[in-house]
């Protein structure tokens, strides 16, 4: 009996560092998922961050060195394949349900959080991106995407990324 009680002090340790491993794990605003916002396929325009609270998912879009956003779409679903697509499996950013044609340096957006914890949601974030000269004159425009896994490899490089709802 007295070998069974002298673990219970591990084993509650080992509990409490996994609680605080997982718990330590959550995005906030102060601490994101980020990806990178690419354009024109190699050319890093910004980041795309995401976190969540309870009631909502927060996706931001951020741009840096001249670069500003003219547009922006996005999708988020539990599936990469339901987020809208053409029969070919191309991405078609104009259905997206989420958008803003704002021309910003960042954009959030604020989605109701309908999800379970430990959900698995695909998320395509594009933009239609401007490179601005010191006179605020555009000197380059190029599409965007939040780096991830592409919808169609070798068709398309349109991405899409994972995050987990904390």
């Amino acid at each position: 009996m007295k070998k069974a009680t002298s673990f219970a002090p591990g084993i509650a340790l080992v509990i409490v560092l996994m609680l605080a491993a997982v718990l330590g794990m959550a995005q906030t605003a102060d601490d994101p998922f980020v990806t990178n916002l690419t354009a024109g396929q190699d050319i890093t325009v910004g980041t795309v961050s995401v976190w969540n609270d309870a009631a909502t998912l927060y996706v931001k879009y951020e741009t840096t060195d001249g670069w500003v956003i003219n547009e922006s779409h996005l999708a988020v679903d539990t599936s990469y394949k339901t987020i809208p697509q053409t029969k070919n499996g191309n991405p078609q950013p104009g259905q997206f349900e989420y958008s803003n044609e704002s021309v910003t340096t960042d954009y959030t957006y604020e989605i109701p959080n309908t999800w379970d914890v430990n959900t698995t949601v695909f998320i395509a974030a594009h933009a239609e991106v401007l490179l601005l000269n010191e006179t605020g004159v555009v000197i380059q425009e190029e599409t965007a995407w939040g780096d991830g896994a592409q919808f169609n490899a070798g068709r398309n490089w349109a991405m899409f990324f994972k995050y987990v709802l904390q």
